[in-house]
């Protein structure tokens, strides 16, 4: 898997192939098209085509709209998502599932499941099974995973604060907003004038006093890679545009931006597409009109 979630000619991940098969499988299950699950989903028939074919890992909540769709509990697959969150999926390096619980028997997605091959390169000693495990873990199950879960809670916890002190220094806290200046992306490569992206998203409309401009989340060829930008389009004076970035399903982000608009167009930089990442593009009015809200965000794409 290369470092912008493409495939390319390197061996194909089977973690990521084995989540887009359950997606699949729930897609086919809601009868429906691509084209028409993008408003259940909240994601563009391009989006979902990526991450149906497993190129893209989806943002959490187009997992549960899907299995709303499909009239399933997608929580079974939770482990399989939160396992393509890792670090070394992130940076390009595909791990193989060692234990990976199959769904609830007597649904669907179960018997669906059952015609899902083992993942390549998983030890035998851990397909499902407990029988390597110490004594103690095999009779208290619960209590070592809770004292993972709170390890892993500290863990996490503490390198949060580290970035975002690194990210934002001197910031006050904002809850969910990891980092918000232009330092973050100033080395970003900007898209170039007149180049024309693929609309990844719905758009949003900025309800400006005396204009409606709206915001997209672009993807497109910048430098030879494929990239993600934000754009503001019907633009006015002071008007502005920014991109957010996520790596855990929205929960946190980081902002690039904000950046005033004094032509009709605005773009922020953009970055490449990598695994496990997702964005928005946001824009501002300085003049919002009555009853709304002065800025507006796409969703995750």
């Amino acid at each position: 898997m290369g470092r912008d979630g493409t495939t390319g000619a390197e061996p194909r991940c089977a973690a990521g192939d084995l989540l887009a098969e359950r997606l699949r499988g729930m897609r086919e299950r809601t009868g429906r098209s691509l084209r028409e699950l993008q408003g259940s989903v909240h994601a563009s028939d391009s989006s979902l085509s990526r991450y149906l074919s497993g190129r893209t890992v989806p943002p959490w909540s187009v997992v549960q709209r899907l299995g709303e769709a499909a009239r399933e509990d997608p929580a079974a697959l939770r482990p399989l998502w939160a396992h393509l969150q890792r670090d070394d999926h992130r940076n390009g390096r595909c791990t193989p599932v060692l234990e990976y619980p199959p769904p609830a028997a007597g649904t669907p997605a179960a018997a669906a499941a059952s015609e899902v091959p083992p993942v390549p390169g998983a030890h035998p000693g851990h397909q499902g099974s407990r029988a390597g495990l110490p004594a103690r873990i095999r009779r208290h199950p619960a209590v070592f995973v809770g004292m993972l879960v709170l390890v892993t809670a500290l863990v996490s916890g503490g390198l949060g604060v580290w970035l975002g002190l690194e990210l934002a220094p001197g910031r006050p806290a904002r809850a969910g907003l990891a980092a918000s200046q232009d330092a973050t992306c100033n080395s970003w490569a900007w898209p170039p004038s007149g180049v024309e992206g693929q609309v990844e998203v719905a758009p949003a409309e900025v309800h400006g006093a005396d204009h409606r401009p709206t915001v997209r989340l672009e993807v497109g060829t910048v430098n030879g890679r494929r990239m993600a930008w934000a754009e503001i389009a019907g633009a006015r004076f002071g008007d502005r545009v920014w991109m957010d970035w996520t790596d855990d399903d929205g929960e946190t982000w980081t902002q690039c931006g904000p950046f005033t608009a004094t032509t009709p167009s605005r773009t922020t930089p953009a970055h490449p597409l990598r695994r496990g990442w997702h964005f928005r593009a946001c824009g501002d009015t300085p003049r919002p009109a009555a009853r709304y809200a002065r800025d507006q965000c796409t969703t995750y794409g």
